[in-house]
């Protein structure tokens, strides 16, 4: 995952924790929530930290309008949360670290985003902006005897 001008990429080294559903109360009381929030601060630290490498390199933060995010959770074992609850740590860190504006702004999710496993325990996050405006119509036909005596159009990919 090799990052363009426009992209942001960066890594965040350790275990990836999932967020956990929380209460204004049990922020402060559960032990689960708080290693959660901590890991969601680490991904903020990690995302300035990467913006602000080497100067003019990256995009300028924060992002404003839709973008693509792609994560991929390298775990060590077969022990890990669930995948969107993975997501949603590292675009709630995004968003507290400044990066983007809101989490609303990931429209799409990249290729590869998933779970790995591998030896160095990691998350590797790439966000790119989007234009959701220059986008090729592309329609898909099915045959008239797919469906009964005319075509139909199944589905449009902007």
């Amino acid at each position: 995952m090799s990052p363009t001008k426009s992209e942001l990429f960066f890594v965040v080294p350790g275990r990836p924790i999932p967020a956990a559903r929380m209460t204004q109360r049990s922020k402060f009381a559960s032990a689960r929530a708080k290693r959660a929030l901590e890991f969601q601060q680490f991904v903020a630290w990690c995302a300035r930290a990467a913006a602000a490498a080497p100067a003019g390199s990256g995009p300028a933060l924060p992002l404003r309008g839709p973008v693509e995010l792609t994560c991929r959770f390298f775990f060590r074992d077969g022990r890990h949360g669930d995948l969107s609850n993975l997501i949603k740590a590292i675009e709630d860190g995004l968003q507290y670290g400044g990066v983007i504006e809101n989490d609303r702004q990931v429209v799409r999710y990249g290729a590869g985003t998933g779970i790995y496993f591998a030896e160095e325990e990691r998350t590797e996050v790439r966000l790119r902006p989007i234009d959701l405006c220059q986008r090729k119509e592309v329609r898909h036909e099915v045959d008239s005897h797919a469906v009964g005596k005319r075509k139909v159009r199944v589905g449009e990919v902007r």
